[in-house]
């Protein structure tokens, strides 16, 4: 089984990109398999043990929760991922020390991108490569349809789990910011 940390949307929100992924499918390479949400940190270094559930935990208890920005769509350079941006300095430190004690603790080799580049987003969706010459109008249209772009409290820290590859990425365990140590 594979795991990621990610903080969930409200549910209107979250609602809203449910909505736009479904009458852009055609633009889609393949259904999103996750609900939408703002990754933390990638798999390296988690699984379902005790003690991954209790650093995560301890971690958790560490951090107040924080105020998180959506911004404008872009379309990362190199993978055709469609995305809304994050801006949040509470994500900013929450990721380091995630990164940063779970390598401590497991010896894992983190990702690259974990260490020095992860750029915080909402994945709308990956976009069909031969759609990119498009790249304005669609990021254009997705503009038009997901602004406003909300600013709002993540409190919540959600551990994703996917049972099969390919398969969808679920819900597996919350675990509350909450700030006291």
């Amino acid at each position: 089984m594979d795991y990621f940390l990610g903080i969930p949307l409200s549910p209107p929100y979250a609602s809203r990109i449910e909505a736009f992924r479904r009458e852009i499918m055609a633009w889609s390479l393949r259904p999103q398999r996750s609900e939408p949400h703002i990754s933390v940190k990638g798999g390296a270094g988690l699984d379902d043990s005790p003690e991954t559930t209790a650093t995560v935990e301890e971690i958790a208890a560490c951090r107040a929760p924080f105020s998180i920005k959506l911004g404008e769509p872009a379309i990362f350079e190199g993978e055709p991922v469609l995305y809304l941006s994050v801006v949040s300095p509470g994500w900013s430190a929450l990721h380091r020390t995630l990164v940063d004690t779970i390598a401590a603790r497991t010896g894992e080799t983190m990702h690259p991108l974990e260490i020095g580049g992860w750029i915080p987003h909402l994945t709308v969706i990956r976009v069909k490569r031969e759609l990119l010459s498009r790249q304005q109008e669609i990021l254009s249209i997705t503009d038009a349809a997901l602004s406003p772009f909300p600013t709002f409290t993540a409190d919540t820290l959600r551990m994703y789990r996917q049972e099969r590859n390919e398969g969808p990425w679920l819900p597996f365990r919350d675990v509350a910011l909450s700030g006291h140590s």
